[in-house]
């Protein structure tokens, strides 16, 4: 594994000056470029965050990324729905169903975000 991350590491720092990140499939950020950084403490301080840090949360977070989402609504329902076509092989596992359940659960989310279209959970 050290040889993949030095990997995902020199892709990370060749991507500068853009942000980047490395996610797992729940959306947990491992590895990050310094424009990832600089760019979400331009507008949220990361250090108050839990880790790992979890993108999903940082979004439909009221005091995270969502009130500087102009088209928050519309980028929450095309966050939803992408992990719903994220599980593999459309199986969902139990932290799958967790993380959607947290999102939906977040102050303000429409109740049409609470049951997507295409649901496999």
């Amino acid at each position: 594994m050290q040889s993949i991350t030095r990997a995902l590491e020199r892709v990370l720092r060749q991507h500068e000056p853009f942000p980047a990140v490395v996610m797992d499939r729940y959306w947990n950020v491992h590895l990050r470029n310094d424009a990832a950084l600089r760019f979400f403490n331009y507008f949220i301080d990361l250090e108050k965050r839990p880790t790992p840090r979890n993108l999903l949360h940082l979004m439909f977070d009221p005091e995270g990324m969502r009130s500087f989402i102009a088209n928050w609504e519309e980028v929450a329902a095309s966050l939803i729905r992408r992990v719903y076509r994220e599980a593999v092989g459309r199986v969902t596992d139990q932290k799958t169903k967790e993380l959607v359940e947290a999102l939906q659960a977040c102050p303000e989310v429409k109740t049409e975000l609470k049951k997507p279209r295409s649901s496999s959970l």
